[in-house]
């Protein structure tokens, strides 16, 4: 059976991505670099979360992904529509 958590150097990992705990109060700043940082890019959530679960690992991260990326003003003007376009009216 493998194991989920292994300590290396002192800090704690799951499934070989760094451990943050709640407490730590690094989520917010994780998200701001990876999200809206230049290298983040005003991303979507899929992609964020894709970028963060790489190389850490926090309880409730899709829940914290998706509300920050939600409330990015940059985000949520400049994403394209999914929608298609009306049809036109007879």
């Amino acid at each position: 059976m493998q194991q989920k958590f292994q300590i290396k150097g002192g800090l704690l990992y799951f499934h070989d991505r760094l451990f943050i705990p709640p407490e730590a109060g690094l989520t917010t700043s994780l998200l701001q670099e990876f999200h809206s940082s230049p290298v983040g890019g005003h991303s979507g959530i899929q992609a964020t979360l894709a970028r963060l679960s790489g190389n850490f690992y926090w309880p409730g991260m899709y829940k914290d992904v998706k509300q920050f990326v939600n409330a990015c003003s940059v985000y949520s003007h400049n994403k394209y529509s999914t929608q298609s376009p009306y049809g036109l009216l007879q």
